[in-house]
């Protein structure tokens, strides 16, 4: 009922100008995101199946810790199952993985568009309850690029994130949006499929049982 896509961050953003010196300081997500390569395990769920068990949850999340993952991106109602199990590495090492909550689209869902249909829009980040995210456990919010209407839209998201001491990753499909995000302050941009840029590391979006 659940399965895995594997991402790799290509692109690990410079922080941008903020208005407190104590936000310049990198969060345990960006060090995560900083490291070469870095993996991010996207975790999704069939709606159409049976919800998974708690073991499947702690056994999956105790694996992708194990096998180096640098982050796990979560749907909001399993935040708080993965939060309570990388808690208890907290005193062992590989530690706790930073997770990401990825936010969906205002209309449909899923967090990808069928063949031939234009792209949802992110709802209004006053409507994504990013402190109830927050308080689950999540350490930021990933938003695909084609659900940003502009600029302007992440910019909106990225200051409604910081203000929950969340940071916000791009997930994008299309090449050459690396500066247009940093522009808007998100920290890392993730390309999936070959949308990589030209002489940019390769990324990966291969599905795991």
């Amino acid at each position: 009922s659940i399965h895995a896509v594997i991402h790799t961050c290509v692109y690990m953003l410079p922080l941008a100008p903020l208005l407190c010196a104590a936000s310049l300081v990198k969060s345990p997500l960006q060090r995560a995101l900083s490291a070469p390569r870095a993996v991010l395990v996207d975790i999704a769920q069939d709606p159409r199946l049976a919800p998974p068990s708690a073991f499947d949850l702690e056994e999956l999340s105790t694996r992708c810790r194990d096998a180096g993952a640098a982050a796990l991106v979560v749907p909001s109602d399993l935040l708080a199952a993965f939060a309570a199990e990388q808690a208890t590495a907290a005193s062992s090492y590989p530690g706790p993985l930073p997770l990401i909550c990825q936010l969906q689209p205002s209309v449909g869902g899923g967090g990808s568009e069928a063949a031939g249909e234009a792209p949802q829009p992110l709802a209004e980040p006053s409507s994504l309850k990013l402190g109830e995210l927050r308080a689950l456990g999540a350490e930021g919010v990933m938003v695909r690029s084609s659900a940003l209407e502009g600029g302007a839209a992440l910019a909106d998201l990225v200051s409604a994130a910081e203000a929950e001491a969340l940071r916000v990753v791009v997930l994008t499909g299309r090449a050459g949006e690396a500066d247009a995000v940093a522009g808007a302050g998100a920290v890392a941009v993730v390309c999936e499929g070959d949308a990589c840029e030209e002489g940019a590391p390769a990324a990966s979006a291969a599905s795991a049982a």
